[in-house]
């Protein structure tokens, strides 16, 4: 039997607020050439600039050296919200995040925290997929959730993954006034894809920014 390898295309952009230098978001890829394996992290830091940007480059960061260490990802993820500071007032953590595990035949693992849910593509169209929640306490008392999915990709599959800057993107505008949404998302994806089915990770994440 021939294993597949498959090669994972992974980009990213950003654009800050109107008048801000940096994004209160932050991406992190890592390839590792002796397992075959890529990790990508999306987190995103409460509020925006500069302080957000640093909580969501910690979490990131910590997501993808503990993804290194071959820790179960579950058990990663409850790390990582076991670190990270509260916000008192609110009583939430300071940053989402969504880690993705990716195998060079084909072989994924996905883990959501308070994200916009991930979306994947295959023959152009989304495909649902299913969800395993996982339910931890938080803070030693508070009862948070996480969903985790485990799928094998096929061949020219897509996966986008986005903070709440694209899917709320226009929110009170006049044409968008609950914001761009996940529905509008799936739809321009599906309508990119049906006229370049063949473009790239970095020209496609280009082009749902800038819509």
């Amino acid at each position: 039997m021939i294993k597949k390898n498959y090669h994972i295309d992974v980009d990213c952009i950003q654009v800050p607020k109107q008048d801000g230098h940096v994004c209160g978001d932050a991406f992190l890829s890592r390839k590792i050439k002796a397992e075959d394996r890529t990790i990508v992290v999306l987190s995103d830091g409460l509020g925006s600039g500069i302080k957000a940007n640093v909580l969501a480059t910690l979490t990131a960061s910590m997501a993808v050296n503990f993804t290194l260490q071959k820790q179960p990802i579950e058990r990663t993820a409850k790390i990582i919200m076991s670190t990270l500071p509260i916000d008192q007032q609110r009583q939430i953590s300071y940053a989402t995040f969504t880690i993705a595990d990716i195998e060079a035949g084909g072989e994924v693992r996905i883990i959501e925290f308070d994200n916009p849910e991930y979306l994947i593509f295959r023959k152009g169209k989304r495909l649902e997929m299913e969800k395993s929640m996982i339910n931890f306490k938080w803070n030693g008392k508070q009862e948070r959730k996480m969903l985790l999915s485990q799928f094998t990709l096929e061949l020219d599959d897509r996966i986008v993954i986005s903070s709440d800057g694209v899917t709320q993107s226009g929110i009170g505008s006049m044409n968008d006034p609950f914001g761009f949404g996940d529905e509008n998302l799936i739809k321009f994806v599906e309508s990119t894809l049906a006229a370049t089915p063949d473009i790239s990770a970095n020209k496609l994440a280009g082009r749902i920014v800038n819509k």
